[in-house]
């Protein structure tokens, strides 16, 4: 099997981005998996350099690998990582679940318009242009949120994306009153997986554990959503694009009281 990890970053990297990368490329040496990493490729010529994640989609380089797996420059392998992310069963496509969000979105706005109330515009602009989409609920009926910073595609998943996903600009110019974040790769991930044409894999969240802070209390209290077996960390913390090394490993490895 010919695995690979794809990661790539636009503009001047910081300090957690050159950290992500070294640290991811270890990871795959340790699994057997290639890493690819492009700088400054700016491959989606959108106004958002965001939609370069989905380059392993229509990229024909990626269709010599079995599977493809692509991460986030804020995404983090656990110290001395050996469990194989491949090892994952994924016929199509392969992502994880934000379990907080639902609930963290009822009560708080981040980014000046990330809420429930726009997470329900943003479904149903989207269903204008994509009728069978309806994404899923918790037990609330509370739209789920389902994060990018790590997608699995399978050969066959790459075939299913590249025969079915929109046009980007199509999305953005459908769903721009919902805010601009709703118009970014996420989102626009979720409307392509949860339309009824790709059978769609939620990974374990110890494939994608998100850390980020909640509200603004002083001291700042920290939403970690890291498992016993936990194996990558997406470390979302204002302010840690420029964390060195040492306190990246502290983070992503130790418990908060420890930090």
């Amino acid at each position: 099997m010919r695995n690979c990890i794809y990661q790539y970053w636009n503009g001047n990297l910081n300090s957690a981005a050159e950290i992500s990368r070294e640290n991811i490329s270890s990871y795959c040496k340790r699994i057997n998996a290639e890493h690819i990493f492009e700088h400054n490729s700016n491959w989606s010529k959108t106004n958002s350099t965001y939609f370069d994640a989905f380059r392993p989609i229509y990229d024909d380089n990626f269709s010599t690998y079995d599977n493809v797996v692509y991460m986030d420059m804020d995404i983090f392998a656990m110290d001395n990582l050996k469990e194989n992310l491949f090892d994952e069963e994924v016929k199509f496509v392969g992502i994880c679940e934000e379990i907080s969000q639902p609930k963290l979105r009822e009560k708080y706005t981040v980014g000046g318009h990330i809420n429930s109330v726009n997470d329900k515009k943003w479904e149903k602009l989207s269903q204008s242009i994509i009728p069978n989409f309806k994404q899923p609920r918790d037990n609330k009926n509370r739209l789920k949120v389902f994060n990018s910073g790590v997608v699995f595609y399978s050969k066959e998943g790459i075939k299913k994306c590249r025969e079915n996903f929109i046009p980007f600009d199509r999305y953005v110019k459908a769903t721009k009153e919902a805010g601009r974040f709703y118009t970014l790769d996420q989102n626009y991930l979720n409307t392509q997986l949860f339309n009824g044409t790709i059978d769609t894999t939620i990974l374990d969240n110890r494939w994608n554990a998100q850390i980020h802070y909640i509200g603004h209390d002083n001291p700042r209290r920290v939403n970690d959503e890291r498992l016993e077996r936990n194996c990558l960390v997406h470390l979302q913390l204002s302010g840690s694009n420029d964390y060195d090394k040492e306190r990246i490993w502290k983070v992503v490895n130790l418990p908060v009281s420890l930090w």
